[in-house]
């Protein structure tokens, strides 16, 4: 898995491919060697869920070129409660 952490962000190329139950496991793998990066200061399950509907967005077709990627900001670039919703409604059918 390649990615870029910064203060504010952290980038994770090709997010798409990674399995539902590889999210957490990976963000908290990069937590622990990047633990000063402000986006820790979301909770966990946001950052899921953003990941989460990310793929969903990808695998659907939708917006392909932004959504290939996932780019996990803090303060989050959309309102925070909307990847929640997408990943709460969508996680039965993500594998």
């Amino acid at each position: 898995m390649k990615y870029i952490i910064t203060k504010h962000n952290l980038h994770i190329e090709d997010s798409y491919k990674l399995k539902k139950k590889e999210i957490k496991s990976a963000l908290e793998e990069i937590k622990s060697i990047n633990s000063d990066s402000l986006i820790w200061k979301r909770s966990m399950f946001s950052l899921v869920m953003e990941t989460v509907a990310h793929k969903v967005l990808y695998k659907l077709g939708l917006w392909k070129n932004r959504t290939k990627d996932v780019d996990l900001d803090n303060p989050c670039d959309k309102p925070e409660w909307l990847y929640i919703i997408i990943g709460i409604l969508t996680w039965i059918f993500v594998r």
